[in-house]
């Protein structure tokens, strides 16, 4: 097991429990960041602001998250990944039919984000700026990547890009149309889900009939 030494008075300190800590305070400023984006936005005083709400010293919100506002926005959803995760794995997605498995992954994603629809909305402006792009592309890629692995793919070769990239377009364009979406329960945005799956599944299956003429 190692050990640090906690200065001033130099006792060891398990180093298993200074990232346990250092996992709270992440937690505890993502928490107070999440009031603050929807005013605020994304930047280095949202940032600092809920550091400093959620009881930290100043500055210390440079050692939670050394890559700055960037790292705090991954976090953040990271977070919203990990409750998708969570909430699929209790609800045995592995039982359901494959072609149920993206559709209620995607739901599952927006249902476990609403409480947060307002700091998306700034995440989404965060992302679409050009200087956040390819964050905003990497990010994207992997939440969708986190749905393919929960839905039980394995997809090594050239389908493990192809269905992601898929994927990414689905679920961007189900999100975009989530955030403005004031229906009841959201129900406009799952009709808007089965048709874009229902596009996608017809154009492969169209694909896939072209294939085998030309195979002819």
């Amino acid at each position: 097991m190692l050990y640090i030494l906690n200065t001033p008075d130099l006792r060891p300190v398990r180093a298993d429990k200074i990232n346990g800590n250092m996992k709270t305070k992440q937690q505890d400023i993502l928490k107070e960041a999440v009031k603050l984006a929807p005013f605020e936005g994304w930047n280095t005083h949202t940032l600092e602001k809920a550091a400093l709400a959620a009881g930290l010293d100043k500055g210390y919100e440079q050692i939670a998250f050394t890559g700055g506002i960037a790292d705090l926005v991954d976090y953040f959803i990271r977070h919203l990944d990990d409750k998708m995760l969570k909430k699929a794995a209790k609800n045995d997605i592995l039982k359901m039919k494959i072609r149920e498995r993206i559709p209620y992954l995607v739901k599952c994603r927006l249902e476990e984000s609403a409480e947060y629809k307002s700091a998306l909305r700034k995440t989404v402006s965060y992302y679409t700026n050009p200087i956040n792009a390819a964050e905003g592309t990497k990010s994207l890629w992997k939440t969708v990547d986190c749905m393919w692995y929960a839905a039980g793919d394995d997809a090594s070769d050239f389908n493990y890009y192809t269905k992601r990239m898929t994927l990414a377009a689905v679920y961007s364009s189900t999100l975009l149309y989530w955030l403005k979406d004031d229906s009841e329960n959201h129900q406009k945005t799952w009709e808007f889900l089965d048709r874009r799956i229902g596009n996608v599944m017809s154009f492969h299956k169209t694909k896939a009939k072209f294939s085998d003429i030309l195979k002819r």
